[in-house]
């Protein structure tokens, strides 16, 4: 069974959260460490019956089990410091499959459906995502050239060359850097 490390709140605030800024809410599944605490207790042998196919008894072994009648009682002290007997324990790591949400761009986990995924980060995103910016400068610049040509129009009837000058060398710089964009 899966836990969600989440509430109905939570994932509700998450999405809008994402709805707003135009990013995906994943939701991630994997396996995660939790400490449980395993309490120690006596051993005891006992003596098991092995059986034949058809049930009958061929012969005895033995095992050694924990008598969970006897536990381990080891000296501590409580709250207050006075001495007491107290269950001897030791913590073990265990995992278990629990689900979180993230909210990434569009494409930045590999997915196995509907934003579901194991965390796999998508090795080609930083790539995609650099294209994109890559294209949206390009219509950025091409936007500028184009405001630019308008706001030449009035200085070139006017003869006003220092401002012409200017706007011409705005676009020179503009242009450069969308043929590097380009090549």
């Amino acid at each position: 069974m899966m836990e969600k490390l989440y509430t109905k709140d939570e994932y509700a605030e998450l999405a809008r959260q994402s709805s707003i800024s135009g990013e995906t809410l994943y939701k991630v599944r994997k396996m995660v460490d939790y400490p449980v605490e395993v309490y120690e207790y006596e051993k005891k042998t006992i003596t098991v019956d092995d059986y034949d196919e058809d049930g009958n008894i061929i012969g005895h072994h033995t095992e050694e089990v924990d008598d969970l009648t006897k536990p381990i009682l080891i000296d501590g002290y409580d709250e207050e410091g006075n001495p007491i007997k107290i269950h001897k324990h030791h913590t073990e790591t265990r995992q278990k499959y629990a689900e979180t949400l993230d909210v990434k761009p569009a494409g930045y986990y590999i997915c196995t459906e509907n934003n579901i995924t194991d965390g796999t980060l998508n090795s080609d995103f930083e790539q995609e995502q650099a294209q994109k910016e890559k294209q949206a400068r390009i219509k950025e610049i091409k936007a500028e050239l184009d405001e630019l040509d308008l706001k030449s129009v009035r200085p070139l009837r006017a003869g006003e060359t220092e401002r012409l000058a200017t706007l011409e060398a705005q676009a020179v710089a503009l242009r450069q850097e969308l043929q590097e964009l380009i090549n």
